[in-house]
């Protein structure tokens, strides 16, 4: 096993010391605060756009055209004119578009159209909508003798506040959407690191091998020490930037809870202090999370679903000459990643517990991304024991497959590789 350490050294210390690691490494949660922060910036802005566009309106009923002029966005302008004078209009660029209502009954609207030289988009078409339906409503109101005021005062705002009860019997804040954000954004870190460092590994073999300077490796170590050696060492470069991270995340965060200040409640039932709204009541939710469950289960996770699939991309790198040869293999391989990350995006927001949940966070090559998500929620122990076995179990069967290919494709050149040759690779005796 000292070949083994030697190569995860090697592995290890030439990527960490490399300058683009170090910068990604300092830089990668302040630049992913920025992506974020902008994204808020850029929808607050579109929010708060003061835009008007002029559209002129055609309304064969005579029942809309006048008091349709509030709409968000939108200064509406009458016309009689034929269809000829408004595309004239429009194309000479007079008006923003052109919104014909055909229908002369207005308890049905099905045959509006809305004409532009650049249409809008999905939630500029919604306010229209919106606008009309708000105006027909008010006029069925106002039929039936009802006004729109009286219909406002009976609604009753309603807030619920939801509680977490221990198994102590204390209760603890807790927001679904929460706990469901903070697993998926775990779940996407592990996403975005298998698929990085494991084709980061596949990478590396297949260049040593195209190189040929595989072939004075093996002569000192043996193959399947080599594939582990550069498994391991890469684990350790992705835990490392990883661990980096979370202490650069955290300061951020704790500059962040002294600028907004964590909210001081006042008592709510049972002496449990009310949950606040906005960005404190996100925050108290957010310290109330278990942070030690979800933890301990995001580094098994982290490395069980890295070991899992760079094992096996290490194996193709070894059984193809050229990286244009590995995209047969990747996409099998791949599925499962992606498959997992579209039901863990359900999962976060929906219904943790279902049974499309409870199993794809069981079976081996989807629970990595799923499980993670349910650590937020109650999961319980036996859905997590037979997880983590399964996955644990899987990964040895995996690294016992992937040696066999890897040993034997290291040293083969120059030849097509299938999945049916791979298949016969297996039983080739040592």
């Amino acid at each position: 096993m000292n070949a083994v350490w030697i190569i995860l050294s090697r592995e290890y210390l030439s990527r960490v010391k490399k300058k683009s690691f170090i910068i990604m490494t300092i830089l990668g949660p302040i630049l992913v605060a920025l992506f974020y922060g902008l994204i808020g910036y850029v929808a607050s802005r579109e929010s708060d756009s003061e835009v008007e566009f002029n559209v002129l309106l055609r309304d064969a009923s005579g029942n809309i055209a006048n008091r349709l002029n509030h709409a968000e966005g939108y200064r509406f302008t009458p016309t009689s004119a034929s269809d000829d004078s408004v595309r004239h209009s429009l194309i000479r660029g007079a008006y923003a578009g052109f919104l014909n209502i055909r229908d002369r009954d207005v308890n049905v609207l099905d045959s509006v159209e809305f004409i532009a030289m650049e249409l809008p988009g999905p939630a500029q078409k919604r306010v229209l909508e919106r606008s009309l339906d708000s105006l027909l409503h008010a006029d069925k109101l106002k039929e039936a003798g009802l006004s729109q005021g009286f219909l406002d005062s009976l609604k009753t705002p309603i807030r619920i506040q939801t509680l977490e009860l221990g198994k102590d019997g204390s209760m603890v804040n807790s927001i679904a959407e929460v706990r469901g954000g903070m697993g998926f954004l775990m779940a996407a870190i592990i996403y975005i690191f298998i698929f990085m460092y494991g084709v980061m590994v596949m990478r590396s073999v297949q260049e040593e091998k195209s190189n040929r300077i595989v072939e004075i490796l093996v002569s000192s170590v043996k193959p399947f020490h080599l594939m582990l050696g550069k498994i391991f060492g890469i684990a350790l470069v992705a835990l490392t930037q990883f661990v980096i991270w979370v202490a650069l995340s955290g300061g951020l965060l704790v500059l962040l809870s002294g600028v907004i200040g964590m909210p001081n409640a006042g008592p709510g039932p049972e002496g449990v202090p009310l949950q606040t709204g906005g960005l404190p009541g996100i925050m108290q939710a957010f310290m109330a999370l278990p942070f030690l469950k979800m933890g301990g289960l995001f580094l098994f996770y982290f490395l069980g679903g890295y070991l899992l699939y760079a094992s096996f991309l290490a194996a193709i790198g070894a059984a193809v000459d050229q990286e244009t040869d590995t995209q047969q293999f990747m996409f099998p391989v791949t599925i499962p990643l992606v498959f997992a990350f579209v039901i863990a995006s359900r999962v976060a927001f929906d219904d943790p517990n279902s049974s499309l949940a409870v199993w794809t966070s069981i079976i081996p090559f989807t629970s990595p991304i799923v499980m993670v998500v349910r650590s937020a929620f109650d999961v319980p122990w036996w859905q997590l024991l037979l997880s983590m076995g399964s996955l644990l179990l899987t990964f040895l069967l995996m690294v016992w497959i992937s040696g066999k290919i890897y040993r034997t494709g290291l040293l083969l050149y120059g030849k097509k590789v299938s999945w049916k040759e791979l298949f016969k690779w297996l039983w080739y005796k040592d």
